[in-house]
């Protein structure tokens, strides 16, 4: 989705909060201008680590919180918003501010053209996307975000790329730390 772009910050938004940063199709994961390894699941977010944030279980956890219901997933807090349950709507608004608020320093600092986002959370991205954007906005970021299309392919498709010798030869030191 990014291909045209030279950085770019890549999310997996589902049972965990995992990510990439790649410059000009190369994994970063060391510097100043990127998180420790790379990474961002482990960084410091609301008194917790980003992965207890934007994964899977905050959804199910808040949800239970607020309501008492304990639910199986994102998808059935999902369909209860597109049905105008108030607690629901408020956990995707929450959700994508939080993402956004969280997202803007790091992608300053990475100067990131583009976040693409996978994992099974995007099936509600039209619940969270616009409070994201708006996050990203006041934070003065203007930065394309794409969903990808690969969803479980997606590893698939990014380790075949291995077997082209340049893009190995590029990335072969990389590979023990990632």
């Amino acid at each position: 989705k990014a291909k045209d772009h030279e950085k770019m910050i890549a999310l997996t938004l589902g049972t965990g909060f995992g990510s990439a940063y790649i410059d000009n199709g190369i994994p970063v994961l060391e510097g100043e201008r990127v998180a420790k390894s790379g990474c961002l699941w482990h960084v410091s977010f609301n008194g917790g680590i980003a992965d207890d944030s934007f994964s899977t279980r905050w959804f199910i956890n808040n949800y239970a919180v607020k309501t008492g219901k304990n639910l199986s997933g994102v998808k059935e807090i999902a369909e209860l918003a597109l049905q105008n349950d108030e607690i629901a709507k408020e956990l995707f608004e929450k959700y994508g501010s939080n993402m956004g608020e969280f997202l803007s320093p790091w992608i300053k600092k990475f100067d990131a053209q583009s976040i693409v986002i996978g994992g099974n959370i995007i099936g509600a991205f039209e619940l969270f996307g616009k409070f994201l954007n708006q996050k990203l906005e006041d934070n003065h970021i203007n930065t394309n975000i794409f969903l990808s299309e690969l969803m479980e392919n997606a590893a698939i498709v990014g380790a075949s790329r291995l077997i082209e010798d340049k893009y190995y030869e590029s990335i072969k030191n990389l590979l023990s730390k990632m």
